[in-house]
């Protein structure tokens, strides 16, 4: 099992900005008065970056990151359904969109490894 020791194609995880934060995290960046003009670019760059890498699965970390597939921010992440998005059209690959809480804050540890193991359960997780 690869999981442990290094990164391999099984697993891809994301949150919606590509930009490296501090302490602050993403509000300086939102605010920018040029944010709304590469949120797009950035958005369809991270899903070029995935039908490139064709991960078996996607954790969209955040609420920010699931707006990225079609799910409305405001929403409870607990109510975001798991999906399939199509990487490859040849041979209709696919990958699971997994979105789950932001684990990087220390209480949403267990939130997101439920959210994992629902996926498991219902189909949308491959790890083996």
């Amino acid at each position: 099992d690869d999981f442990d020791t290094g990164p391999n194609d099984d697993w891809l995880g994301t949150n919606r900005i590509a930009i490296q934060t501090d302490a602050k995290g993403a509000s300086p960046i939102i605010v920018h008065k040029d944010y709304k003009i590469y949120q797009q670019k950035m958005d369809n760059l991270l899903k070029s970056l995935i039908i490139f890498m064709k991960p078996r699965n996607v954790l969209l970390v955040g609420k920010d990151a699931s707006e990225i597939f079609g799910y409305n921010k405001n929403s409870s992440l607990n109510l975001m359904k798991f999906s399939k998005f199509q990487v490859c059209s040849d041979t209709n690959k696919t990958t699971n969109i997994i979105p789950i809480h932001h684990f990087s804050r220390g209480s949403f540890y267990q939130p997101a490894a439920d959210r994992i193991i629902k996926a498991i359960k219902e189909g949308f997780c491959d790890y083996s």
